[in-house]
């Protein structure tokens, strides 16, 4: 469970700005960037604090 919640975060910085970099708009796909990385760190830190103690 370690190494996933690892390689998730790993992922999430590669796979995020590389969906927003292929929007036409530069404007659009930055906005896109932070709106899913703050989802993403919310995502994570539930994980971390909620599910990851009880495995």
């Amino acid at each position: 469970m370690k190494k996933l919640i690892l390689f998730s975060s790993i992922l999430a910085c590669i796979v995020i700005p590389a969906n927003a970099a292929a929007m036409a708009n530069a404007k659009n796909g930055f906005d896109t960037v932070i709106r899913r990385v703050i989802v993403f760190n919310l995502f994570y830190a539930i994980a971390v604090v909620y599910i990851y103690p009880h495995v």
